[in-house]
């Protein structure tokens, strides 16, 4: 097959990205047919090549059909010739069986595992070109709540609680200036309705509460799928709402960086956090591609320091510094604490990602053009 230069449009939507990346790469490496079928998965891939077919034949018939993008998957088809050739250059003994990690996403880093490869778990793929470590709990840093309580909300209770009336008061202000007609912040069906008949609002999340305003701000000590349109209110007025969060973030944040900078101190979270396994593996993005050595082929690594980034949003992310303890050059990380599931719908969740200069971390950049 020749090789083809892509560029990936901006916007994708991410599960089409991550499915047609993923399959594709591993339609390369486990040999598929000479033509990919949508309409025929099966026929497609070597049934021989990959772990409990038939199985893998429902997920991709789940998973990929509705998202296949045959632009995405072409590009990827084209990154994974050129990957195969570093993979077989790198490795003593190409794998024979595969599996692809489906739907799941949160075992092992590979997302097209090497079953047959004692020293190599696969590859971890990233459809665009920045690299993300691992996404994590709070509690993986050290910032240990308790269950359903928000960790702003626990380590800066007045501030929070604050910002949060002020922000649903707002939010509730502005859906009363346009009686019985959806306030709708950033998209369907996340919206906010003042009844005026009842005088109450109409919260519409991915549950729904109608109340009365005294009702609703009654109810914001935890998080709920029907706040999800007053988070969505303040990530769409942000420049003009900021204040209402900057000073708890602000006032928190050297409480975050001592608490992370001491879990991180030790190698085993640090090593999670690095997303080092036991066994190697390759991580693929349109970037390039990087080989991961195993924990016990690591040198002494260690958290030289950690910093507030200070970001203008209501994510907020924290800069860490990692090298050997006896050099001078380090591999930069920034964790965000991020509400990856919607603000006051669910709690925040810890995304390790941006890394600069992953050498320093043992990372072997593979050239493609040797």
């Amino acid at each position: 097959m020749r090789f083809f230069e892509f560029k990936l449009d901006e916007g994708e939507k991410s599960s089409a990205a991550r499915y047609n990346s993923e399959l594709a790469l591993l339609y390369v490496f486990a040999r598929g047919n000479d033509t990919f079928d949508i309409n025929d998965i099966e026929g497609s891939y070597d049934s021989t090549a990959i772990e409990d077919f038939d199985m893998f034949v429902q997920q991709v018939e789940r998973f990929l059909v509705p998202n296949y993008s045959e632009k995405i998957f072409n590009a990827w088809v084209a990154y994974g010739q050129r990957y195969y050739h570093l993979v077989e250059e790198k490795l003593d003994s190409m794998p024979t069986k595969f599996r692809w990690v489906g739907g799941d996403n949160r075992g092992p880093v590979a997302d097209v595992e090497f079953v047959d490869s004692p020293l190599c778990s696969g590859i971890s793929v990233k459809d665009k070109g920045g690299i993300t470590l691992r996404n994590l709990t709070p509690k993986a840093l050290g910032l240990d709540v308790p269950r359903g309580i928000d960790v702003f909300a626990f380590y800066a209770e007045e501030g929070f609680m604050a910002m949060k009336k002020n922000v649903f008061t707002k939010a509730m202000e502005q859906a009363k200036q346009q009686p019985d007609v959806p306030l709708v912040p950033l998209k369907e069906p996340y919206s906010i309705t003042y009844i005026s008949e009842t005088n109450t609002f109409k919260c519409t999340g991915k549950s729904e509460v109608n109340a009365t305003a005294e009702e609703i701000l009654q109810q914001i000590g935890t998080s709920a799928k029907w706040q999800r349109p007053f988070g969505d209110w303040f990530q769409a007025n942000w420049a003009t709402a900021k204040e209402y969060a900057k000073p708890m973030y602000v006032g928190v944040a050297k409480t975050f960086e001592k608490i992370i900078e001491d879990t991180l101190q030790d190698s085993a979270a640090l090593q999670r956090a690095l997303a080092f396994e036991d066994r190697a593996y390759f991580y693929a993005s349109t970037k390039g591609m990087y080989y991961v050595p195993a924990i016990s082929e690591l040198d002494d690594l260690r958290l030289k320091r950690i910093r507030y980034g200070n970001p203008d949003g209501t994510s907020q992310s924290f800069i860490a510094e990692i090298g050997r303890p006896e050099s001078n050059d380090n591999t930069e990380i920034t964790i965000y604490i991020r509400y990856a599931n919607g603000m006051f719908e669910a709690n925040p969740t810890v995304r390790v990602q941006s890394i600069k200069n992953p050498q320093y971390i043992s990372w072997e950049q593979l050239n493609p053009e040797h």
